[in-house]
């Protein structure tokens, strides 16, 4: 179905001085209240500024986060603008109203960056603006020469005219700017294009090797002064009181800030900060959660998992029917399996800590924030300052790793309060300590699995029961409104959308608070989901005594997409081959955000329990490929997150407070440790697919299924290392 928008000049075009003489051509969904008789507007704001010497710049609301977002950007315009992607530069645009998609959520609208909604939203819509100023371009240039439209065409930052005449788009710009805006401009059709679908190097690349990039940590300002916080150890607690005399006279520091739940030490330099805390004894009052280590939570899920849960019954079925059809599938099985799986708490632990710049005034704000978030840093501090939210300035800076974690605004919020506190810049830097016991987790989480087979080995009944926490009960989204119904659909991943044939499922989710902060996690509840269901559908297989393979291919035979990527994934594996001596292999697939992802591990155990990993094989099928360097980057970084996650990754706690507090006791995958990893993308018709975390949840799944090849033991929880093996360097 084809989307269509109505374009205004109020919505499309602004000619300033304010840019330098650039005109700026913009379209603004949702700004003006949709009328019965207009078309459908769209869901992304997109903008393209035109500078007198040529220059063209997108503006972009999408965080750069190594992602390759803004290359894409570039990309896309530069097809439709007929130019070469480098000429193309991207930029942020400002966090107001006009820039702010109102598609996603309520009130203001969202500036904001998850759920690998980067390409997507760019997709038709920016493809299609650019197309639009493309139009606008020729009919200018047509104008001016007074000659067919038909005779003219762009290429290279000039419009051509059939008889050898050019003319320079700045040229043309001011013309287009004063035209009526053409309506339902079809964007170049994938068969003409010549830049998209081919790969460009990132353009953020070449800033962040030379150290010109602005990181939040780099953020410089006149009489900026450098804190550091302490929070309290344990989650829910307050301060209660802190002595900050001593402290107070220690050479560098400034002030002692005290906040409801932590004291931060602000100094001119981030060392005497950081001395200053280390000498602070703050007392703080209680949780009102019992403090508890990660043993008891477990149980308490276990429990959870094996009760009735919130079914999950899709649009237009009944829940009594449900159940019923369920109950007989099960009754109808010739043999039954049931198993648990858990995973456990993780820390995003990007290599930049928490950090944010503030410089608070009496009557406004401005502010320097590695984030994924922006419109909700400007409503929370607008209300928490009692300002305006348009004397709210928010500033992106470079992000050095943001996996979800950033879009929480907590640091952002704090570096604001101590401003206001010493009536100067501050830049707030968490310890790494401090980001990775005291910020926001990806959920522990417990699922139990049943289902009835056949004599011949096919399945009658499937349940799939997930236990763990609300994200959304922690989430910015819900202390700022966010309805109740939207919770749980993280908890339920997977399971309600599994490709396979199985019938009679019954999937539940059973919410149990353990009063541990959470957030979204790069994958979110896919890693757990994804990891029992592609474990667990190896134990049906055994149980039939088929291949898991060939298992899959029976109940993939009605989705030839999903089937189409696991043969090219078992073909670049030759799985249906011998395997080298003394080496094992695991598959696993999984769907999310429109795209489809199967890998394969092979993996050696030695006689020591020492686990190699040698290869991973990994196909995608994310639609279109817009800069296929760029997802084959994507896909291999997400598969060194989620091993990383599956072999070594675990946040415990010990009576309420986590007890890893830096990379010496929470790993990350070496280099050396990491396998060989091959990318193939499988391009369809499908629209753009995300790949910013679909690498992330079959990979364990994988692993753990060759790990079960070479050694016949199950393994139900993560991290695996904790099952009695280690990790050995493959090179």
């Amino acid at each position: 179905m084809k989307s269509s928008f109505a374009l205004t000049r109020r919505l499309f075009v602004k000619t300033g001085l304010a840019a330098g003489g650039s005109v700026v051509f913009y379209m603004s969904a949702g700004v003006l209240p949709a009328r019965a008789s207009t078309p459908a507007t769209i869901d992304l704001n997109s903008w393209i500024r035109i500078a007198p010497d040529g220059a063209v710049t997108a503006f972009c609301r999408t965080t750069e986060l190594g992602q390759g977002a803004h290359t894409s950007l570039a990309l896309i315009v530069a097809e439709e603008l007929h130019m070469d992607g480098s000429a193309v530069a991207v930029e942020m645009a400002p966090v107001s109203e006009q820039f702010m998609d109102i598609t996603q959520g309520q009130g203001a609208g969202y500036y904001v960056t998850w759920g690998s909604l980067s390409s997507r939203d760019m997709d038709t819509n920016m493809r299609r603006m650019a197309a639009t100023v493309r139009i606008l371009l020729l009919q200018a240039a047509a104008k001016l020469w007074a000659v067919p439209e038909q005779e003219c065409s762009t290429e290279g930052g000039v419009v051509r005219h059939v008889g050898g005449r050019t003319l320079a788009y700045a040229s043309v710009a001011p013309v287009a700017a004063a035209l009526p805006i053409p309506q339902n401009v079809e964007p170049k059709p994938r068969a003409k294009w010549q830049r998209l679908g081919h790969s460009m190097a990132r353009i953020d690349i070449p800033a962040k090797t030379d150290g010109s990039a602005i990181y939040g940590v780099d953020v410089k300002l006149p009489e900026l002064l450098v804190a550091t916080i302490m929070q309290c150890p344990i989650f829910g607690g307050t301060l209660r009181s802190v002595d900050s005399s001593a402290v107070e006279r220690l050479p560098g520091v400034k002030k002692v800030v005290s906040l409801e739940n932590a004291v931060a030490v602000v100094a001119d330099g981030y060392w005497s900060a950081k001395k200053g805390l280390d000498v602070l004894r703050p007392v703080w009052n209680k949780s009102p959660h019992k403090p508890e280590d990660s043993s008891m939570q477990s149980a308490k899920l276990r429990v959870a998992a094996q009760s009735p849960g919130r079914l999950f019954v899709p649009v237009g079925a009944k829940e009594i029917e449900l159940r019923t059809a369920h109950a007989q599938g099960m009754a109808r099985g010739a043999q039954h399996l049931e198993a648990i799986y858990e995973v456990p708490f993780l820390a995003h632990a990007p290599l930049e800590p928490m950090n944010a710049t503030a410089h608070v005034s009496r009557d406004r704000a401005e502010l320097w924030v590695p984030t994924q978030y922006q419109s909700m840093v400007r409503e929370v501090v607008a209300e928490i300052l009692g300002l305006p939210r348009d004397k709210v300035i928010v500033h992106t800076t470079a992000v050095g790793g943001g996996f979800g974690r950033r879009t929480e605004i907590d640091y952002a919020i704090q570096a604001a309060q101590i401003s206001r506190h010493v009536e100067q810049p501050v830049k707030l830097i968490w310890s790494r300590e401090e980001d990775m016991s005291r910020g926001y987790f990806r959920p522990m989480t417990t699922i139990q699995l049943k289902a009835a087979l056949d004599a011949q080995g096919n399945p009658t009944a499937f349940a799939f029961t997930a236990a763990c926490p609300s994200i959304m009960d922690y989430s910015i989204e819900r202390r700022n409104g966010a309805p109740q119904s939207e919770i749980d659909e993280a908890g339920l991943a997977n399971a309600r959308d599994w490709p396979y044939a199985v019938p009679e499922r019954k999937v539940e989710l059973a919410l149990t608070d353990l009063g541990v902060p959470l957030t979204w996690m790069r994958s979110v509840g896919s890693a757990a989901s994804v990891f029992a269901l592609e474990c667990f559908l190896d134990e049906m297989a055994a149980a039939a005594k088929i291949d898991s393979v060939a298992y899959r291919r029976q109940l993939l035979r009605n989705r030839p997409r999903e089937l189409a990527v696991l043969e090219k994934a078992v073909s670049l594996a030759d799985w249906d081959r011998p395997s080298t001596p003394g080496r094992h292999r695991g598959f696993a697939l999984s769907i999310s955000n429109g795209s489809v992802v199967a890998q394969v591990a092979e993996i050696e155990v030695n006689s020591q329990r020492a686990v190699k990993l040698h290869r991973i094989q990994c196909v995608v099928d994310c639609g279109i490929a817009y800069n296929p360097n760029a997802v084959v980057a994507q896909m291999e970084g997400g598969i060194i997150f989620g091993l990383t996650g599956a072999l070594l990754g675990e946040i415990v706690l010990k009576n309420g407070a986590v007890v890893q507090k830096n990379f010496d006791s929470y790993p990350l995958l070496t280099l050396a440790q990491t396998p060989e990893i091959e990318v193939a993308i499988l391009q369809s018709d499908a629209p753009v697919g995300g790949v910013g975390e679909e690498a992330v949840p079959p990979v364990g799944a994988a692993v753990a299924n060759a790990i079960f090849a070479a050694t016949g033991q199950r393994l139900r929880s993560m991290p695996f290392m904790r099952h009695g093996f280690t990790l050995a360097n493959v090179r």
